[in-house]
């Protein structure tokens, strides 16, 4: 048992941990085989240094280190907990293999589960990986523009924070960098990662899905709403949108989400009381609908400036086959809810208030990050 955690709380961690390793195995294995695979015994481990571990054979045990459920998000366990699977699959399947542990039968059995074939050992978790601050000797220096432009997009200023997430796009266009951070990465990291993105809910409402649209039409990443859990005393599930991409293309979608529900927090908290109530909750969500469908708007508005065209025309079939293995039964649903158009358009008013000069070179305070 864990010294870090309670009893029960190991017992409700590793209740979640075996619900990603069972969704793994009925999403990816042939029902038919579902047989052969038999569930691990799951455990946590204080002391190991890897942040995961099979022991097979007789054992038959899965093993994730405490310290990354405590200290990572949910994804980064998901995404060691696949790896571990992988490693099971290859024993079930090709018992005789004579490889490496990490050889090609392995990485096979991680592209069939949608896993990281790096992601347990020392390897760093991937929310590190995504959004490791240190600066690289390697970066090049319009990553690190792109960087310096990112951290802007935590500014209580929403125009700092805009103009440096509409800037990063105009300078992934600019020099590919989608491109360039696909081809390096591919050969290192293994292509895409998927994250978690904004709150944790209890229920998906409408403005959220304004929201994850922005991020998959804008920012080059696939997205889903899939469940986490909230917490473990006692363990609960909610819903969070998971978005899917290049490392560098996710830690910008992750930026603009969060300016996006912080901007939409602060504008409605200075509204005045006859827009606020009464039924907060509802002209609440129509307000922020009205945000985010000016936002779409203005960076629609920006996608059509001729130096946007190479970040337009990206094609990511690559991105589409990820996507595809790793959610091979996705279910679309629809909602008709009525709106109040009064509120929904006092956010639009705001939200085109988002609109953004051609560069920030004639930003004093800003101009700096460029030089």
């Amino acid at each position: 048992m864990s010294k870090l955690v309670s009893q029960y709380e190991t017992q409700q961690i590793l209740l979640a941990v075996g619900e990603v390793w069972q969704r793994a195995v009925w999403d990816h294995v042939p029902k038919k085989s579902w047989d052969q695979v038999l569930r691990p015994t799951f455990a946590l481990n204080d002391d190991m240094k890897a942040w995961g571990r099979w022991t097979g054979g007789s054992k038959r045990l899965m093993e994730i280190k405490t310290q990354l459920v405590l200290e990572h998000p949910w994804y980064a366990v998901v995404d060691v907990v696949l790896h571990e699977t992988a490693h099971q699959l290859v024993e079930i399947f090709t018992p005789y293999c004579d490889e490496p542990p990490h050889g090609d039968r392995f990485k096979w059995f991680c592209r069939l589960i949608g896993a990281n074939p790096v992601a347990s050992g020392d390897y760093p978790p991937l929310d590190m990986r995504v959004f490791m601050e240190d600066e690289s000797a390697n970066e090049s220096p319009i990553s690190l523009k792109i960087r310096k432009l990112l951290a802007l997009s935590k500014s209580p200023n929403e125009n700092e924070a805009k103009m440096a997430l509409m800037k990063a796009r105009e300078l992934m266009a600019k020099h590919d960098m989608g491109h360039l951070e696909q081809s390096s990465i591919v050969t290192k990291q293994n292509g895409y990662v998927t994250i978690t993105v904004g709150k944790t809910l209890n229920r998906v409402t409408l403005e959220y899905y304004y929201l994850a649209n922005i991020l998959k039409d804008f920012y080059n990443v696939m997205i889903i709403w899939n469940t986490v859990p909230v917490n473990f005393i006692p363990l609960r599930w909610g819903k969070v949108l998971e978005i899917s991409g290049t490392p560098l293309d996710v830690r910008i979608a992750s930026y603009a989400c969060d300016f996006l529900l912080n901007y939409v927090e602060m504008a409605w908290a200075n509204q005045p009381p006859n827009v606020r109530y009464p039924d907060n909750a509802r002209r609440r969500r129509d307000f922020a609908i009205g945000v985010y469908s000016a936002f779409h708007e203005a960076l629609a508005a920006q996608n059509r400036r001729p130096e946007m065209k190479a970040l337009v025309q990206v094609e990511h079939p690559d991105l589409d086959a990820y996507y595809a293995v790793r959610y091979p039964h996705i279910r679309h649903t629809s909602s008709n809810v009525k709106i109040d158009q009064k509120t929904m358009d006092a956010g639009a008013e705001l939200g085109r208030k988002l609109r953004v000069p051609h560069g920030l070179e004639n930003n004093g305070r800003n101009s700096k990050l460029l030089e």
